[in-house]
């Protein structure tokens, strides 16, 4: 009939043996990418670059109920690490639930925001555990729309100067100011507010730290007893703030980019005269009587 039998032999009065057990394994497989996302809006809308030897884990749903939790959670099935590109796969796997666990590569600080609803492009990976949705895999399936975007932390800031010449620029000689109220607002790469205040120290330096990928603003107040110098904006050691509104032109700040070039300096209000007089005696002294 070219159909193949094999039976086991079992002995009068020996239970039938039904301990032999055959492994299959799928053809089904679950992938694709990790990448630096520049703008952190959890998109690969960006120039990507990928995050190469990054960790990843798969996790499987053992008991079928649709969830993984428990021992299923805390044990992967599998582990792998991105390639030169950012990309991973696992393969060969049977049909049925896993899960996607992204350990926070090394030098990055932040998960992109999940949930942006593009399943091609987006991140999957939770903000918190880095675990991505439950995913059901069918046999003779590949998934490879499981990615993972990070990025890494950046800073604003430098300097504010008593411009003692007025020509807008950093000289030798000229001192920072301390105490200059700074304001940073902005949105970062998830579109979530930022508004923070801070004073220059005792240096006229300042520093807005841990900033998330996103379009920054930097406002200065004028200090009491100066006036706005020149705004030298696109100059290495120039005033960048408005001599009206004292803001500085916006900047877009990508992952991991420290920005210390926004600066502002002012000069001094003083005032210069005295007193015109008749000289009756042409002495050019002042004396009681004239």
């Amino acid at each position: 009939t070219g159909v193949q039998t094999c039976a086991l032999p079992i002995s009068a009065g020996v239970p039938d043996n039904l301990d032999q057990d055959f492994g299959l394994r799928g053809n089904s497989a679950l992938g694709n990418y990790v990448w630096e996302d520049t703008n952190a809006n959890g998109i690969q809308d960006e120039v990507n670059t990928g995050i190469a030897g990054a960790t990843v884990n798969l996790y499987y749903d053992a008991n079928g109920d649709g969830a993984i939790n428990g021992a299923e959670a805390t044990t992967p099935i599998a582990t792998t690490t991105t390639d030169a590109m950012g990309f991973y796969s696992f393969g060969n796997l049977a049909a049925g639930n896993y899960q996607v666990g992204f350990v926070t590569p090394a030098g990055y600080d932040s998960a992109s925001e999940t949930g942006n609803g593009t399943a091609a492009t987006g991140s999957d990976a939770d903000v918190v555990t880095g675990l991505s949705p439950v995913v059901a895999l069918p046999l003779n399936t590949t998934n490879n729309d499981i990615d993972a975007g990070y990025y890494e932390l950046g800073s604003i800031g430098n300097y504010v100067w008593a411009d003692t010449n007025g020509d807008g620029l950093q000289t030798g000689g000229e001192p920072g100011i301390p105490n200059v109220v700074v304001t940073l607002t902005g949105t970062d790469g998830a579109g979530n507010p930022v508004n923070l205040t801070m004073v220059t120290d005792a240096d006229g330096l300042y520093l807005f730290e841990d900033l998330v990928p996103g379009t920054y603003t930097v406002t200065f107040v004028t200090p009491a007893g100066y006036t706005a110098t020149t705004q030298t904006t696109g100059t290495a050691n120039g005033s960048d703030a408005d001599p009206v509104t004292g803001v500085a032109p916006a900047v877009m700040l990508g992952s991991g980019e420290n920005n210390l070039d926004i600066d502002a300096g002012y000069k001094g209000t003083g005032s210069l005269g005295d007193y015109v007089w008749l000289d009756l005696d042409g002495d050019g002294v002042q004396d009681g009587n004239e």
